[in-house]
């Protein structure tokens, strides 16, 4: 693919994190916007780095923040 890692939206909920890790191995960060995606992205690929945060991307202090890592 010519790069060295890769990230990806939604890979879970897409079901297709194994083709990015397939090409990058365990060199994939990957960003979730639903609990539910992000909960079973976590338990499917404990190797890669994933990120849940909210669709709107908001700061800290913000009701509506989301954030938390696996």
């Amino acid at each position: 693919m010519g790069t060295d890692f890769a990230i990806s939206e939604e890979c879970n909920l897409y079901r297709e994190c194994g083709d990015y890790t397939a090409t990058y191995g365990d060199f994939v960060l990957v960003i979730e916007y639903t609990r539910d995606d992000f909960t079973r992205g976590c338990s499917s690929h404990p190797e890669l780095s994933i990120v849940l945060r909210d669709l709107l991307l908001r700061t800290p202090g913000h009701p509506d923040y989301i954030h938390d890592g696996c």
